[in-house]
Parts: C-alpha cells; sequence; structure tokens
C-alpha cells in the first residue's frame, strides 16, 4: 500500500514538475517575442519617439493594420520595404 502511495505521489510530483517546465518556456518563448518586436521598433528607428511619445507607435501600428486589412497588396510592398532586416524569420 505504502509503494502505491509512493508511485502515485511521484508520478503528481513529475506532472507539476513538466507542468512548471512548460510554462517556463512559455514565459520565456513570449518574451522573446515581444524583444523581437520591440528590436523592429529600434531598427526602423521610431525607439525616440518612447516613452514620451508611445502612442505615436501604438497608432502607426493600428493605421498599418487597418490599412493591410482594407489593402492586402501592402502586404508585398511593406515585404519589400523590410527586405534589409537581418534577423531570422521563422516560418509558422
Amino acid at each position: 500500500m505504502q509503494s502505491i502511495k509512493n508511485s502515485i505521489a511521484n508520478s503528481t510530483k513529475q506532472n507539476h514538475q513538466q507542468k512548471t517546465q512548460f510554462i517556463t518556456e512559455q514565459r520565456k518563448a513570449d518574451t522573446r517575442r515581444k524583444i523581437m518586436l520591440g528590436g523592429l521598433i529600434i531598427k526602423a528607428k521610431l525607439d525616440y519617439l518612447y516613452p514620451e511619445q508611445a502612442q505615436i507607435i501604438y497608432g502607426l501600428l493600428l493605421d498599418c493594420r487597418n490599412a493591410l486589412q482594407d489593402k492586402p497588396e501592402l502586404a508585398k510592398k511593406w515585404q519589400l520595404l523590410g527586405e534589409d532586416l537581418s534577423i531570422p524569420i521563422k516560418k509558422k
């Protein structure tokens, strides 16, 4: 009986460790994603607007999102403009 309890306890502990590791990996991936996105603002030389005029950056991004929804062909134009980007891009 004691060995069954020990097995259950060990299994629960392993599950908790796996969950914790998964959450940690997800948080690291999210942090890396945010750093990469912030790097794009710096690469575009818009970081001088932060923090005093961060609303301009946000408004610019919202305007671009809306323009892209209205005119999907803009994606190709913007892709060509960004060809000099020197960071690896992962395909999903």
